[in-house]
C-alpha cells in the first residue's frame, strides 16, 4: 500500500541518520526539535485547558450534554496545532541544517552530493511554507466555531498535518535541485498517498516521548529518500 511505503520511508531515514558519515550534521537540528518541542510541551498544556473551557461557552445550554463528546475532539485538535505551530518555528531555525543533512543523505545513497541552498534562500522558502499553511489555517479557524461541524476539526487537521510535513520535509531535498515551493507541491500531489503516508508517520512519532526529538533529522532523511525514489516523475510549475 502506498501510505505505508510513505511511512517506511520515515522509518528507513531514521535508521539512516544514525551513520557515522551522517551523525555529525544531525546534531544542530536534533538540538532544536528537543529544546522547542520541550517549550511547546510546557505551553501547550497549559493553554489546552483554558481554551477547552473557552470554547464550551459557545454550545448553547440545550446542548451541554455534548461537552463529554466535543472534550476529546477539542482536546486532540488543539494538540495537533500547537504541534505544528511548534514545528513551523523549529523548522524555520533549522531550515540551513536541514539543507545541508538531505545534501549528505544524497550524498551517501547515491555518491553525488547535490549544492545545498544558500541559506537566505531556504529560509525564505521557510517563510512561505508558512504561508502556504496560514492561507489553509483560516479554514480551520472558521470551522472552529461552527456547532456539531467543529466536531470534524480533529480528524481534517490529521490530514492537514501529515500533507503540510510531508510539504515541509520534501522541501529541503527537492529545493537542492532547484525545485520551488509550488514545484515541490505539485510533485508530492503527484504521489499523494505516499506522501500523506509519510507525514502521517512524522506526525504519530512526533508524540511519541523521546522518539519525539529525532522526528525532524529523520524526516529529512526519509524526505531524500522518497525524492530519490519518485525523481524519475515529470516534475512541473503550478499553473
Amino acid at each position: 500500500m502506498a501510505p505505508v511505503r510513505g511511512a517506511f520511508y520515515f522509518f528507513q531515514g531514521l535508521r539512516l541518520v544514525f551513520q557515522p558519515g551522517l551523525r555529525r550534521f544531525v546534531f544542530i537540528p536534533l538540538l532544536v526539535n528537543s529544546i522547542l518541542f520541550a517549550l511547546g510541551v510546557w505551553y501547550g498544556v497549559g493553554r489546552v485547558q483554558a481554551m477547552l473551557g473557552w470554547a464550551a461557552t459557545f454550545l448553547p445550554t440545550w446542548l451541554h450534554w455534548l461537552n463529554w463528546l466535543l472534550g476529546p475532539f477539542f482536546i486532540l485538535s488543539m494538540v495537533l496545532v500547537f504541534f505544528s505551530m511548534f514545528t513551523a518555528v523549529a523548522n524555520l531555525l533549522a531550515s540551513p541544517f536541514n539543507s545541508r543533512l538531505s545534501a549528505e543523505v544524497e550524498g551517501a545513497i547515491t555518491g553525488v552530493k547535490p549544492l545545498s541552498e544558500d541559506p537566505g534562500h531556504v529560509i525564505f522558502n521557510e517563510i512561505e511554507k508558512i504561508f502556504y499553511f496560514s492561507k489553509w489555517l483560516v479554514w480551520f479557524f472558521i470551522l472552529f466555531f461552527v456547532p456539531i461541524a467543529n466536531t470534524l476539526l480533529a480528524p481534517l487537521w490529521f490530514v492537514f498535518s501529515a500533507w503540510m510535513l510531508a510539504v515541509e520535509y520534501g522541501d529541503y531535498p527537492m529545493a537542492n535541485h532547484g525545485l520551488d515551493g509550488r514545484a515541490v507541491r505539485r510533485h508530492l500531489r503527484r504521489h499523494w498517498p505516499v506522501s500523506l503516508g509519510f507525514g502521517a508517520a512524522i506526525l504519530v512519532t512526533m508524540m511519541v516521548p523521546l522518539l519525539n526529538c529525532l522526528v525532524m533529522p529523520a524526516a529529512v532523511a526519509g524526505a531524500t529518500l522518497f525524492w530519490l525514489k519518485t525523481i524519475n516523475a515529470t516534475v512541473h510549475p503550478e499553473s
